[in-house]
């Protein structure tokens, strides 16, 4: 049986979630990107655009700071 200590522990959990972050923030570009390219084959106004584009970020952004949190939280 292996044994970890519980730094490597922490320290395994903090990767995954860095990881997890990298993916996700990756999954929100991949959607901006689609996003703008639905703006203009469909013409979208610019407004249009420009407030689903803001809405996604805000989503990111949001989601981004919930993990933070999480590692944080775990850290202590």
């Amino acid at each position: 049986m292996i044994r970890i200590s519980e730094n490597q522990e922490k320290g395994l959990y903090k990767d995954n979630l860095i990881k997890e972050l990298r993916e996700i923030i990756n999954v929100y570009e991949k959607m901006a990107n689609y996003l703008m390219q639905e703006a203009l084959e469909e013409k979208l106004t610019e407004e249009e655009a420009i407030y689903l584009s803001e809405k996604e970020e805000e989503y990111r952004q949001r989601k981004q700071e919930e993990l933070l949190e999480e590692v944080l939280k775990n850290e202590l």
